[in-house]
Protein backbone atom coordinates (compact mmCIF):
# COMPACT_ATOMS: atom_id res chain seq x y z
CA UNK A 1 0.00 0.00 0.00
CA UNK A 2 2.91 2.43 1.08
CA UNK A 3 4.52 2.06 -2.44
CA UNK A 4 1.70 2.42 -4.55
CA UNK A 5 0.54 5.90 -2.49
CA UNK A 6 4.04 6.40 -2.71
CA UNK A 7 4.32 6.06 -6.44
CA UNK A 8 0.66 7.99 -7.40
CA UNK A 9 1.81 10.87 -5.17
CA UNK A 10 5.46 11.16 -7.18
CA UNK A 11 3.51 10.93 -10.29
CA UNK A 12 0.69 13.56 -9.55
CA UNK A 13 3.62 16.30 -8.27
CA UNK A 14 6.84 15.32 -10.15
CA UNK A 15 7.90 18.03 -12.22
CA UNK A 16 10.15 15.92 -14.36
CA UNK A 17 9.08 14.74 -18.10
CA UNK A 18 5.36 14.40 -18.58
CA UNK A 19 5.49 10.67 -19.98
CA UNK A 20 7.75 9.55 -17.18
CA UNK A 21 5.17 10.77 -14.70
CA UNK A 22 2.15 9.24 -16.75
CA UNK A 23 4.35 5.92 -15.99
CA UNK A 24 4.90 6.39 -12.52
CA UNK A 25 0.89 7.13 -11.93
CA UNK A 26 -0.01 3.99 -13.53
CA UNK A 27 2.74 1.78 -11.44
CA UNK A 28 1.42 3.80 -8.38
CA UNK A 29 -2.42 3.01 -9.36
CA UNK A 30 -1.69 -0.69 -10.19
CA UNK A 31 -0.56 -1.05 -6.53
CA UNK A 32 -2.88 0.69 -5.14
CA UNK A 33 -5.13 -2.07 -7.07
CA UNK A 34 -3.52 -5.32 -5.98
CA UNK A 35 -2.91 -3.83 -2.20
CA UNK A 36 -6.99 -2.96 -1.74
CA UNK A 37 -8.01 -6.30 -3.00
CA UNK A 38 -10.23 -8.57 -0.60
CA UNK A 39 -8.15 -10.49 2.19
CA UNK A 40 -8.50 -13.83 2.43
CA UNK A 41 -10.62 -15.09 5.01
CA UNK A 42 -9.88 -18.29 6.70
CA UNK A 43 -12.06 -20.20 4.84
CA UNK A 44 -10.60 -19.31 1.87
CA UNK A 45 -7.19 -19.81 3.03
CA UNK A 46 -7.85 -23.25 3.78
CA UNK A 47 -9.60 -23.79 0.61
CA UNK A 48 -6.66 -22.17 -0.87
CA UNK A 49 -4.12 -25.04 0.91
CA UNK A 50 -6.18 -27.62 -0.57
CA UNK A 51 -5.86 -26.41 -3.84
CA UNK A 52 -2.18 -26.45 -3.52
CA UNK A 53 -2.04 -30.22 -3.27
CA UNK A 54 -3.59 -30.36 -7.21
CA UNK A 55 -0.91 -29.59 -10.14
CA UNK A 56 -2.53 -27.87 -12.70
CA UNK A 57 -2.26 -30.11 -16.10
CA UNK A 58 -0.52 -28.46 -19.03
CA UNK A 59 -2.03 -28.42 -22.62
CA UNK A 60 -0.25 -25.28 -24.57
CA UNK A 61 -1.45 -25.74 -28.42
CA UNK A 62 -4.29 -23.32 -27.89
CA UNK A 63 -2.34 -20.94 -26.18
CA UNK A 64 0.41 -20.74 -29.12
CA UNK A 65 -2.55 -20.79 -31.47
CA UNK A 66 -4.35 -17.68 -29.93
CA UNK A 67 -0.55 -16.04 -28.91
CA UNK A 68 0.04 -15.52 -33.02
CA UNK A 69 -3.26 -15.04 -34.21
CA UNK A 70 -4.08 -12.11 -31.79
CA UNK A 71 -0.88 -10.45 -32.13
CA UNK A 72 -0.79 -10.75 -35.86
CA UNK A 73 -4.09 -9.60 -36.26
CA UNK A 74 -3.26 -6.50 -34.05
CA UNK A 75 -0.08 -5.60 -35.40
CA UNK A 76 -1.02 -6.61 -38.90
CA UNK A 77 -4.09 -4.30 -38.63
CA UNK A 78 -1.34 -1.60 -37.54
CA UNK A 79 0.46 -2.17 -40.95
CA UNK A 80 -2.71 -1.94 -42.29
CA UNK A 81 -3.80 1.47 -40.91
CA UNK A 82 0.14 2.91 -41.65
CA UNK A 83 -0.38 1.74 -45.43
CA UNK A 84 -3.55 3.87 -45.41
CA UNK A 85 -2.23 6.99 -43.83
CA UNK A 86 0.41 6.95 -46.34
CA UNK A 87 -2.51 6.87 -49.34
CA UNK A 88 -4.69 9.01 -47.10
CA UNK A 89 -2.27 11.74 -45.15
CA UNK A 90 -5.05 14.39 -45.41
CA UNK A 91 -7.30 14.91 -42.23
CA UNK A 92 -9.92 12.31 -42.33
CA UNK A 93 -13.43 12.97 -42.61
CA UNK A 94 -16.02 11.21 -40.45
CA UNK A 95 -17.36 9.27 -43.15
CA UNK A 96 -13.42 7.53 -43.50
CA UNK A 97 -13.24 7.09 -39.73
CA UNK A 98 -16.51 5.05 -39.77
CA UNK A 99 -14.59 3.33 -42.44
CA UNK A 100 -11.79 2.75 -40.79
CA UNK A 101 -13.53 1.64 -37.74
CA UNK A 102 -15.97 -0.82 -39.56
CA UNK A 103 -12.14 -2.39 -40.64
CA UNK A 104 -10.96 -2.94 -37.28
CA UNK A 105 -14.41 -4.75 -36.08
CA UNK A 106 -14.15 -6.98 -39.57
CA UNK A 107 -10.99 -8.33 -38.47
CA UNK A 108 -12.75 -8.89 -34.83
CA UNK A 109 -15.45 -10.84 -36.15
CA UNK A 110 -13.42 -12.93 -38.53
CA UNK A 111 -11.21 -13.34 -35.69
CA UNK A 112 -14.13 -14.80 -33.62
CA UNK A 113 -15.47 -16.80 -36.35
CA UNK A 114 -12.14 -18.29 -37.12
CA UNK A 115 -11.81 -19.31 -33.45
CA UNK A 116 -15.02 -21.03 -33.65
CA UNK A 117 -14.09 -23.61 -36.58
CA UNK A 118 -10.29 -24.57 -35.01
CA UNK A 119 -11.15 -24.85 -31.49
CA UNK A 120 -14.07 -27.59 -30.27
CA UNK A 121 -16.41 -27.60 -28.05
CA UNK A 122 -13.85 -28.72 -24.87
CA UNK A 123 -12.42 -24.99 -25.37
CA UNK A 124 -15.74 -22.91 -26.55
CA UNK A 125 -18.82 -23.86 -24.57
CA UNK A 126 -21.76 -25.11 -27.23
CA UNK A 127 -23.88 -22.21 -25.43
CA UNK A 128 -21.52 -19.28 -27.12
CA UNK A 129 -21.70 -21.20 -30.90
CA UNK A 130 -25.71 -21.27 -30.82
CA UNK A 131 -25.79 -17.81 -30.41
CA UNK A 132 -23.88 -16.81 -33.70
CA UNK A 133 -25.97 -16.83 -36.81
CA UNK A 134 -28.90 -16.02 -34.13
CA UNK A 135 -30.82 -12.41 -35.30
CA UNK A 136 -29.46 -11.53 -31.60
CA UNK A 137 -26.31 -11.42 -32.29
CA UNK A 138 -26.51 -9.51 -35.41
CA UNK A 139 -28.25 -7.08 -33.37
CA UNK A 140 -25.21 -6.82 -30.82
CA UNK A 141 -23.05 -6.52 -33.97
CA UNK A 142 -25.17 -3.36 -34.80
CA UNK A 143 -25.24 -1.46 -31.57
CA UNK A 144 -21.40 -2.30 -31.11
CA UNK A 145 -20.61 -0.81 -34.48
CA UNK A 146 -22.72 2.49 -33.72
CA UNK A 147 -21.38 2.93 -30.06
CA UNK A 148 -17.90 3.00 -31.03
CA UNK A 149 -18.56 4.92 -34.35
CA UNK A 150 -20.35 7.50 -32.06
CA UNK A 151 -17.59 7.85 -29.57
CA UNK A 152 -15.03 8.54 -31.63
CA UNK A 153 -17.27 10.73 -33.92
CA UNK A 154 -17.79 12.92 -30.81
CA UNK A 155 -13.72 12.67 -30.46
CA UNK A 156 -12.57 13.84 -33.73
CA UNK A 157 -15.69 16.80 -34.20
CA UNK A 158 -13.73 18.35 -31.17
CA UNK A 159 -9.77 17.49 -32.54
CA UNK A 160 -9.16 15.05 -29.23
CA UNK A 161 -8.56 12.16 -32.09
CA UNK A 162 -4.83 11.77 -33.08
CA UNK A 163 -5.20 9.90 -36.96
CA UNK A 164 -1.27 10.22 -37.49
CA UNK A 165 0.32 7.15 -38.55
CA UNK A 166 1.53 4.76 -35.82
CA UNK A 167 5.04 4.33 -35.32
CA UNK A 168 7.59 2.24 -32.99
CA UNK A 169 9.68 5.48 -31.76
CA UNK A 170 9.33 7.88 -28.93
CA UNK A 171 7.56 10.44 -30.75
CA UNK A 172 4.49 11.21 -27.53
CA UNK A 173 1.98 12.03 -30.42
CA UNK A 174 2.56 8.39 -32.72
CA UNK A 175 4.84 6.48 -31.01
CA UNK A 176 4.57 3.94 -28.09
CA UNK A 177 3.76 6.80 -25.68
CA UNK A 178 0.99 7.69 -27.60
CA UNK A 179 -1.21 4.07 -28.51
CA UNK A 180 0.47 1.65 -25.56
CA UNK A 181 0.97 3.74 -22.86
CA UNK A 182 -2.06 5.71 -23.52
CA UNK A 183 -4.32 2.79 -23.99
CA UNK A 184 -2.90 1.22 -20.65
CA UNK A 185 -3.55 4.24 -18.61
CA UNK A 186 -7.34 4.33 -20.06
CA UNK A 187 -7.29 0.56 -18.79
CA UNK A 188 -5.99 1.20 -15.35
CA UNK A 189 -8.52 4.33 -15.00
CA UNK A 190 -11.39 2.09 -16.18
CA UNK A 191 -10.38 -0.59 -13.55
CA UNK A 192 -9.86 1.77 -11.14
CA UNK A 193 -12.51 4.43 -11.29
CA UNK A 194 -15.28 2.70 -13.24
CA UNK A 195 -15.30 -1.00 -13.50
CA UNK A 196 -14.23 -1.51 -10.01
CA UNK A 197 -16.76 0.89 -7.70
CA UNK A 198 -19.36 1.82 -10.18
CA UNK A 199 -19.79 -1.27 -11.95
CA UNK A 200 -20.22 -2.97 -8.51
CA UNK A 201 -22.85 -0.15 -7.23
CA UNK A 202 -24.66 -0.84 -10.44
CA UNK A 203 -24.98 -4.97 -9.44
CA UNK A 204 -25.70 -3.58 -6.23
CA UNK A 205 -28.36 -1.06 -6.74
CA UNK A 206 -31.66 -1.32 -8.34
CA UNK A 207 -32.24 1.63 -10.29
CA UNK A 208 -29.16 1.19 -12.25
CA UNK A 209 -28.89 -1.99 -12.21
CA UNK A 210 -32.19 -2.01 -14.69
CA UNK A 211 -29.89 -0.40 -17.08
CA UNK A 212 -27.13 -2.25 -16.70
CA UNK A 213 -29.02 -5.93 -16.71
CA UNK A 214 -29.50 -4.94 -20.52
CA UNK A 215 -25.61 -5.97 -21.22
CA UNK A 216 -26.36 -8.75 -18.47
CA UNK A 217 -28.28 -11.03 -21.08
CA UNK A 218 -25.64 -12.68 -21.87
CA UNK A 219 -24.52 -15.30 -19.48
CA UNK A 220 -22.62 -18.54 -20.71
CA UNK A 221 -23.23 -17.36 -24.22
CA UNK A 222 -21.52 -14.49 -23.93
CA UNK A 223 -19.17 -13.77 -27.09
CA UNK A 224 -17.18 -11.17 -28.23
CA UNK A 225 -20.51 -9.27 -29.98
CA UNK A 226 -21.85 -8.74 -26.53
CA UNK A 227 -19.15 -6.50 -25.59
CA UNK A 228 -21.71 -3.23 -26.53
CA UNK A 229 -25.00 -4.55 -26.00
CA UNK A 230 -25.95 -1.87 -23.22
CA UNK A 231 -28.20 0.56 -22.33
CA UNK A 232 -27.18 4.22 -23.77
CA UNK A 233 -26.97 5.23 -19.55
CA UNK A 234 -24.61 1.72 -19.17
CA UNK A 235 -22.00 2.87 -21.96
CA UNK A 236 -21.93 6.27 -20.64
CA UNK A 237 -20.39 4.96 -17.56
CA UNK A 238 -18.85 1.80 -18.90
CA UNK A 239 -18.35 3.01 -22.75
CA UNK A 240 -17.39 6.64 -23.11
CA UNK A 241 -15.97 7.61 -20.14
CA UNK A 242 -12.48 5.69 -20.06
CA UNK A 243 -11.06 8.23 -22.93
CA UNK A 244 -12.44 11.48 -21.49
CA UNK A 245 -10.78 9.92 -18.37
CA UNK A 246 -7.46 9.40 -19.73
CA UNK A 247 -7.85 13.03 -21.45
CA UNK A 248 -8.12 14.39 -18.07
CA UNK A 249 -5.41 12.58 -17.30
CA UNK A 250 -3.20 13.87 -20.04
CA UNK A 251 -4.28 17.60 -19.18
CA UNK A 252 -3.38 16.87 -15.28
CA UNK A 253 -0.13 16.00 -16.63
CA UNK A 254 0.86 18.13 -18.95
CA UNK A 255 1.79 15.50 -21.35
CA UNK A 256 3.77 15.94 -24.88
CA UNK A 257 0.63 14.33 -27.15
CA UNK A 258 -1.63 16.91 -26.16
CA UNK A 259 -5.14 16.88 -25.59
CA UNK A 260 -5.60 13.82 -28.10
CA UNK A 261 -6.10 10.39 -28.19
CA UNK A 262 -4.59 8.14 -30.83
CA UNK A 263 -6.57 6.37 -32.85
CA UNK A 264 -4.57 3.23 -32.14
CA UNK A 265 -5.28 3.77 -28.81
CA UNK A 266 -8.89 4.13 -29.06
CA UNK A 267 -8.90 0.91 -31.34
CA UNK A 268 -6.47 -0.89 -28.30
CA UNK A 269 -8.48 -0.04 -25.97
CA UNK A 270 -11.76 -1.66 -28.23
CA UNK A 271 -9.76 -4.49 -28.72
CA UNK A 272 -9.25 -4.99 -24.51
CA UNK A 273 -12.61 -4.67 -24.19
CA UNK A 274 -13.99 -7.03 -26.80
CA UNK A 275 -11.64 -10.08 -26.00
CA UNK A 276 -12.60 -10.15 -22.63
CA UNK A 277 -15.47 -10.85 -23.92
CA UNK A 278 -14.89 -13.02 -26.64
CA UNK A 279 -15.91 -16.81 -26.52
CA UNK A 280 -11.81 -18.01 -26.75
CA UNK A 281 -10.66 -17.80 -23.18
CA UNK A 282 -7.55 -18.10 -24.29
CA UNK A 283 -7.37 -14.62 -25.63
CA UNK A 284 -4.86 -11.51 -25.30
CA UNK A 285 -6.63 -9.09 -25.05
CA UNK A 286 -3.93 -6.74 -23.08
CA UNK A 287 -1.43 -7.62 -25.83
CA UNK A 288 1.16 -7.63 -23.16
CA UNK A 289 2.76 -11.31 -22.63
CA UNK A 290 3.55 -10.91 -18.82
CA UNK A 291 -0.23 -9.65 -18.31
CA UNK A 292 -1.05 -12.36 -20.46
CA UNK A 293 1.01 -15.36 -18.31
CA UNK A 294 -0.39 -14.49 -14.72
CA UNK A 295 -4.11 -12.67 -15.65
CA UNK A 296 -6.86 -14.80 -17.61
CA UNK A 297 -9.30 -11.56 -18.21
CA UNK A 298 -11.70 -13.62 -20.31
CA UNK A 299 -11.74 -16.38 -18.30
CA UNK A 300 -12.89 -13.66 -15.55
CA UNK A 301 -15.04 -11.70 -16.94
CA UNK A 302 -17.10 -14.69 -18.27
CA UNK A 303 -17.44 -16.12 -14.98
CA UNK A 304 -19.15 -12.47 -13.85
CA UNK A 305 -21.33 -13.16 -17.01
CA UNK A 306 -22.75 -16.63 -15.88
CA UNK A 307 -22.66 -15.82 -12.11
CA UNK A 308 -24.61 -12.23 -12.73
CA UNK A 309 -22.73 -10.64 -9.69
CA UNK A 310 -20.58 -8.02 -8.36
CA UNK A 311 -17.47 -10.43 -8.79
CA UNK A 312 -14.89 -10.92 -11.42
CA UNK A 313 -16.24 -7.00 -12.15
CA UNK A 314 -13.02 -5.53 -13.61
CA UNK A 315 -11.32 -5.87 -16.79
CA UNK A 316 -8.17 -7.13 -14.93
CA UNK A 317 -8.61 -9.84 -12.27
CA UNK A 318 -5.55 -9.40 -10.23
CA UNK A 319 -6.27 -12.04 -7.77
CA UNK A 320 -4.98 -14.23 -10.86
CA UNK A 321 -1.47 -13.12 -9.67
CA UNK A 322 -1.84 -15.97 -7.26
CA UNK A 323 -1.76 -19.21 -9.31
CA UNK A 324 -4.43 -20.67 -6.90
CA UNK A 325 -6.73 -18.33 -7.18
CA UNK A 326 -6.62 -17.96 -10.65
CA UNK A 327 -6.53 -22.53 -11.00
CA UNK A 328 -10.11 -22.12 -8.72
CA UNK A 329 -11.70 -19.46 -11.42
CA UNK A 330 -10.54 -21.96 -14.26
CA UNK A 331 -12.04 -24.58 -12.35
CA UNK A 332 -15.41 -22.69 -12.14
CA UNK A 333 -15.45 -22.10 -15.54
CA UNK A 334 -14.76 -25.13 -16.51
CA UNK A 335 -17.78 -26.43 -14.36
CA UNK A 336 -20.34 -23.77 -15.56
CA UNK A 337 -19.43 -23.99 -19.35
CA UNK A 338 -18.98 -27.70 -19.44
CA UNK A 339 -15.50 -26.92 -21.04
CA UNK A 340 -12.03 -28.47 -20.33
CA UNK A 341 -9.67 -25.27 -20.87
CA UNK A 342 -6.24 -26.16 -19.16
CA UNK A 343 -3.63 -22.78 -17.84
Amino acid sequence: MFLGAASLLSGLWTTEYSQQRVVIFLIGMYFLVIDTQDQDSDEEKRKLKEVEKEIPPQKIIPHKLTFVVDYGLFFGYIYFYNKVCDYYPDEWTTGFLVLMTFSFFLVLDLRERFFFLVLDDTHIPKAKRDLVYSWKNIGTIVTAYACVCLELAFLHKYDLLHTGKATFDYDPRTGFAAWVVQAQAALALADFVIMGPIHEFMHSYGPLYKYHKVHHCFTNNLSLWGTYHMHFVDWIFEGFSPPILLLFLQWWFGTDSGMQVHFICAMRFNWIDCLGHSCNPYSCPTLNPIMEYFIKSNVSHSLHHAKNSAEHATRMPFHHLDWRKRWVDVKDYNKRMKTNIIY
